[in-house]
């Protein structure tokens, strides 16, 4: 990927630079550095990095959801609460998927290291998830077949052994890291092995996506470890890539060789960048879900109990889950196209995020939205986004967090939080737990 190596070559970035504030840092100025004149924030701020909103932000959600719907906030943009202005807002080609393209306007915080904003923005910016049609509707129709219903019916098996592998290694100990000895191996292993790269490079992945992940906070510092991340997750591809040639096999990475060399229908730079994505995004969806998840189960232990004495629920379960504390909590979008939103004048270029947290609590949709509830019926949540954007691997997420919940649930009916001072991920976009410990 010539473009995103050529402002810095690998040897000369270490990834030990202290450049800027902490990752724990609020990020400023996401959307520019000065609100023009036609849009104000009322004097209300979104604070979605204080320690506070981090441990619960579906309260601040219910207020902002009541007060301010659709709010300008200018380190953000427009911030979108409710759910029906969400789901609308999810499938309005009035709003595009394109983030930042590495010729916009870089914020002033982030001039110090220009060149590495733009190389993390040229990445990000060939993934599916952040094409609009037509050249979405293509990459989509080369990937989808791997995730159809059919063929991850095909991966139980293996997702079985794997939760089954990962709980006997926990179950030895008594105690364990929900999050490192279940939710991040498991889901990781299945897109490794579905990519066709190594499962024993796992530790190095998590390394990458942990720090791609940093990037959704536009800090310096999170900003520099993306961009050395990427330089370096980029070039492992493009070496696996280039030892291998188009075979019959289903693995995604020859999928997408496959589309190369056939009808010239990926360049260079869209392969790379899709398995990229993929890596990235095949884990962290799944690892959040199954976090997240026995987390609130663990904190409403008649719910636990209800699974525990009625299996068959647990698709339901996971749905609920889903639900109410989502691994995603917005999604961005930029205006193709000025329109009106409750009042409020949206413009060309403006940033959007929409709170698919929010949506997710929201009383116009759900029934007493506060209240975990497992046979939860017409659970239209937004937790793997809808419209043309629906999470492509949201059929396989599914089914690894119910055999994981599943298999907890039922090997460990003595389960309990080994600790209560719990440590939120920093990011705007993703909610997930550094850790969860537990004793078996």
């Amino acid at each position: 990927m010539q473009r995103i190596c050529r402002s810095r070559t690998l040897a000369g970035v270490s990834g030990q630079g202290q450049l800027g504030a902490s990752s724990t840092t609020e990020p400023r100025y996401i959307a520019g550095d000065v609100a023009p004149a036609h849009r104000r924030d009322g004097g209300r701020r979104f604070h979605p990095l204080r320690p506070d909103v981090l441990a619960d932000p579906y309260a601040v959600y219910k207020r902002l959801r009541e007060e301010a719907p659709v709010l300008w906030d200018r380190r953000f943009g427009w911030l979108i609460f409710p759910y029906d202005d969400v789901a609308a807002a999810l499938k309005d080609p009035r709003l595009s998927a394109r983030r930042p393209a590495p010729e916009d306007p870089i914020p002033r915080l982030l001039q110090p290291i220009a060149d590495e904003v733009r190389s993390v923005r040229y990445l990000q910016g060939q993934w599916l998830l952040c094409a609009d049609p037509p050249r979405h509707t293509r990459l989509r129709t080369i990937l989808a077949p791997a995730f159809s219903p059919r063929m991850v019916e095909r991966l139980r098996p293996r997702i079985q052994q794997a939760v089954d592998s990962l709980l006997d290694r926990a179950g030895a100990s008594g105690d364990m890291d929900v999050i490192a000895d279940l939710a991040y191996p498991l889901p990781t292993t299945i897109i490794a092995e579905l990519l066709g790269v190594p499962v024993q490079d796992i530790d190095v992945f998590k390394h990458w996506s942990d720090a791609i992940a940093g990037s959704f906070t536009w800090a310096p510092d999170t900003m520099h470890r993306a961009y050395v991340a990427i330089v370096e997750l980029t070039a492992y591809i493009a070496e696996l890539v280039r030892s291998r040639r188009p075979t019959a096999d289903d693995t995604l990475l020859n999928v997408l060789l496959r589309a190369q060399a056939t009808d010239g229908a990926l360049t260079d730079d869209d392969l790379l960048a899709q398995c990229v994505m993929l890596l990235f995004a095949g884990h962290e969806t799944t690892t959040n879900l199954i976090g997240n998840g026995i987390l609130a189960l663990l904190q409403h232990q008649e719910q636990l109990a209800r699974l525990r004495t009625e299996p068959s629920l647990v698709e339901s379960a996971v749905e609920e889950l889903a639900r109410f504390d989502s691994p995603t909590q917005a999604t961005f979008r930029s205006v193709a196209e000025d329109f009106e939103l409750r009042g409020q004048q949206l413009h060309r270029d403006d940033h959007v995020l929409l709170m698919l947290g929010s949506a997710n609590r929201d009383p116009s949709q759900f029934v007493e939205p506060d209240v975990l509830d497992l046979g939860r019926r017409d659970n239209r949540h937004l937790a793997f986004s809808q419209g043309p954007h629906f999470c492509l691997g949201a059929i396989l997420a599914r089914l690894e967090c119910q055999i994981a919940l599943g298999a907890l649930v039922r090997r460990f009916p003595q389960m309990r939080l080994a600790e209560t001072d719990l440590r939120w991920r920093p990011n705007v976009f993703l909610r997930g737990l550094e850790r969860l410990a537990i004793t078996v």
